[in-house]
């Protein structure tokens, strides 16, 4: 009973901590064409480029071209300004927030690591990915992954703030290992030897795990589960397939091992996840 407890009150604890930011919207449109200017109403958001061209103005300055992966936010405190360029359509992910932590973490975190409303980025795939996940977890109707989300913005918000403190092109060690991630997000069924990855590098194993984990925030074996399990993700999203032919298509021979895994990555079990998208 006592476990019990102590149980409830930590759960009791981790809502009232997470309640003071709720996420409005959130989407990933491939050839998005349509021109916004104005404040947001009551609402914060912060989205990316992937691919494509688009315009992007704050506060009536300069409209700067955006042809290349960037970050860029919009608030209800600033006028902004953004669409598509003439001629050209631009792949566009965002979420949208709002309440007291959320004006707390676009006021002292975004405005201030990106002052002027954007920034070119250098691993585009890596952010994709943040996005995509940040996007599934908004829309969740499960709280644990609402909670989820926000932690996935703070951690949107570091790299922002760690990869302008560091040009990465100074540091070939640094992008090397970035770009391992990208690879990594976009083709986690590939087979990866990390020992050989940390000798390319120069680095000794164990240095190569912990500057791994440093910048792209995961372990590299951990970051490759979590990678494989967004695919299956995808994969139960995107088909009708049986689950146990999923888990086959993503390496599990063993669908236990599958299930439990997706569990401990996603949050809920495989049956559970399709059962929450047929509605």
């Amino acid at each position: 009973m006592s476990t019990l407890v102590i149980r409830l009150t930590y759960l009791i604890i981790t809502m009232e901590y997470f309640n003071d930011i709720q996420f409005t919207s959130g989407g990933i449109i491939p050839k998005y064409k349509v021109d916004i200017e104005g404040r947001s109403p009551g609402f914060h958001a912060v989205a990316m480029i992937l691919e494509g061209k688009m315009y992007y103005s704050l506060e009536h300055r300069k409209v700067t071209v955006l042809d290349k992966p960037a970050i860029f936010w919009h608030s209800s405190d600033y006028h902004f300004k953004f669409g598509s360029c003439p001629g050209h359509t631009y792949h566009q992910r965002w979420v949208s927030f709002r309440g007291k932590r959320g004006d707390k973490i676009m006021q002292e975190g975004f405005i201030k690591v990106v002052p002027d409303g954007y920034t070119f980025i250098h691993t585009p795939q890596l952010y994709a990915e943040i996005f995509r996940e940040l996007v599934h977890l908004s829309k969740s109707n499960f709280r644990l992954e609402q909670y989820k989300a926000v932690i996935l913005l703070e951690r949107l918000l570091c790299f922002l703030a760690e990869e302008r403190n560091r040009n990465t092109f100074e540091n070939p060690v640094r992008e090397a290992l970035m770009k391992l991630g990208e690879k990594i997000s976009e083709f986690p069924f590939k087979k990866y030897d990390f020992e050989r990855e940390s000798s390319k590098a120069g680095l000794s194993y164990s240095h190569f795990r912990k500057l791994f984990r440093k910048i792209v925030g995961y372990s590299p074996h951990d970051f490759l589960l979590t990678c494989q399990m967004r695919k299956a993700a995808e994969k139960i999203k995107g088909t009708d397939k049986q689950l146990k032919e999923i888990a086959f298509t993503c390496g599990f021979s063993n669908y236990t091992q599958f299930s439990r895994l997706f569990k401990k990555k996603i949050g809920i079990s495989p049956e559970k996840y399709r059962n929450s998208i047929q509605g």
